[in-house]
């Protein structure tokens, strides 16, 4: 979840820092040929596709997602050191952003 910035009872600007959510399983597949999709009137180059089952929410494009080897119990472990060392150590398969998200009939894919 993104964090955002909003104004306390006393007018105060107070910022939340933005924190993972999980969304459930998933299939991560490496685009090995540079395939493009179109997305907001420009084509990119794909890292990944990442294939959700049906009935996955919308995730919104620009949203940093992670595909991580294993479920995560309690996504309070997520720390931005605890994702940069599964990166590293391979326990985590991927960290991009979002280019577009098309919620189907069988399945939800993500564009990274």
């Amino acid at each position: 979840m993104p964090g955002t910035t909003t104004q306390d009872s006393n007018g105060d600007w107070v910022t939340t820092q933005p924190s993972w959510v999980y969304k459930g399983a998933c299939r991560e597949e490496t685009n090995g040929k540079g395939h493009q999709i179109e997305a907001d009137g420009a084509a990119y180059v794909f890292s990944a596709t990442i294939q959700m089952p049906k009935g996955a929410n919308r995730i919104p494009e620009g949203t940093t997602v992670l595909v991580l080897e294993a479920k995560v119990s309690n996504t309070a472990t997520l720390t931005e050191s605890y994702v940069n060392e599964a990166l590293i150590s391979g326990a985590a398969r991927i960290k991009q952003t979002v280019k577009k998200c098309d919620v189907g009939q069988l399945h939800t894919r993500i564009w990274v």
